[in-house]
């Protein structure tokens, strides 16, 4: 991956296709070099129609318990999946998927969860969770690839480094500032996620108002995966490393990035 502004080409114009992506998604391309001016496209999911179950259209649907004579409750109203890209102050941009709420909820809290396990493809059957939270809670959330992993620009250079915590900072700001965001933002997650989210309550950036942090800990040295009491374990030296590193020399996933991914993967 590179350290120069993040891609060089022109993002996607059409949405990219559900698991599993288009085709063969690394068959050559031609790559004719563009200006690039990056652009959010959404998946926009349909909204309720009129049915035996909902006779107005208009939201709400008869209690299965009551019968359609019995009282009405609220539909769920799905909303949308939108990739974005998430600028950084030294060029670089962050990919982002986001999962907004139906317009009727209004500006809502974000949920950001933070890896470097690359959202699009390996870690993409995630997804459900996400939907979930978004269409039965009422929440955005925000799944990012971290610098140098996924579809993010830049280089992954260790763990929890400190450019990443300074990209989250940012990666908070850009969330809280947008109109579908009510100002406040939470991290979570297992794990990576869980680490680098107790880590940004230590940097405490103005719009991050909670954490739940899943099999993580603020202490490294005494347990952590990597150690326990100050001995290394064998996952770090048969395990952990020997799929990261490969995991990170993987290319963008082409249908997210678009057609520059093979020269941005050279770089």
């Amino acid at each position: 991956m590179t350290d120069q502004p993040f891609p060089t080409q022109p993002f996607p114009t059409q949405p990219f296709a559900p698991d599993p992506f288009t085709p063969e998604p690394y068959a050559p391309e031609p790559v004719a070099p563009e200006p690039f001016a990056p652009e959010p496209f959404a998946v926009q999911v349909g909204e309720p129609a009129a049915s035996d179950g909902d006779p107005v259209g208009d939201g709400t649907v008869a209690s299965p318990e009551e019968g359609l004579a019995g009282a009405l409750v609220p539909a769920i109203l799905e909303g949308t999946r939108t990739d974005a890209w998430i600028p950084m102050s030294d060029g670089v941009y962050l990919a982002v998927t986001l999962y907004l709420p139906h317009d009727s909820h209004g500006p809502q809290p974000c949920i950001l969860e933070a890896l470097p396990y690359r959202k699009d493809d390996m870690t993409s059957s995630y997804r459900p969770e996400y939907v979930r939270l978004r269409d039965e809670h009422g929440y955005a959330v925000a799944r990012l690839d971290v610098r140098g992993t996924g579809s993010s620009g830049g280089r992954a250079t260790d763990e929890y480094p400190e450019q990443e915590q300074r990209d989250l900072a940012e990666v908070i700001a850009w969330l809280a500032a947008q109109d579908w965001c009510d100002g406040g933002v939470g991290m979570y997650g297992t794990s990576y996620s869980g680490f680098n989210s107790l880590q940004m309550a230590c940097e405490r950036p103005e719009n991050l108002k909670a954490v739940i942090a899943i099999y993580a800990t603020d202490d490294r040295h005494t347990d952590d995966v990597h150690y326990m009491g100050g001995l290394r374990k064998w996952i770090d030296l048969v395990d952990y490393c020997h799929y990261m590193t490969p995991m990170n020399a993987l290319p963008p996933v082409p249908a997210v990035f678009g057609p520059g991914w093979r020269s941005e993967w050279q770089a």
